[in-house]
């Protein structure tokens, strides 16, 4: 049973991002129209880690995580706008 509506911890994270980061799963994801395969492996990684998440709640945090450090990126960009980082920890 996944953490429906748990916040997501640290440590899940971190453990999330560097499953994602792997050359092996970025060679997969690049250039995939459908992705569900790839994120349910990294949902099984995550269970392997000790972690109980679902391949949508992955998919959905890995593009949430993106779309914060777009926007944090876009606004450091803009003049005047005091600098921001992205924190998740």
């Amino acid at each position: 049973m996944a953490n429906r509506g748990v916040g997501w911890t640290d440590a899940e994270v971190r453990a999330l991002i560097g499953f994602w980061v792997d050359f092996r799963i970025q060679a997969e994801l690049d250039g995939a129209v459908r992705n569900k395969a790839i994120y349910e492996k990294i949902a099984r990684k995550m269970a392997e880690a000790g972690f109980n998440r679902d391949w949508k709640q992955c998919r959905a945090k890995i593009k949430n995580l993106k779309n914060d450090y777009k926007n944090i990126k876009d606004s450091n960009n803009r003049s005047g706008q005091g600098c921001q980082v992205m924190q998740f920890f």
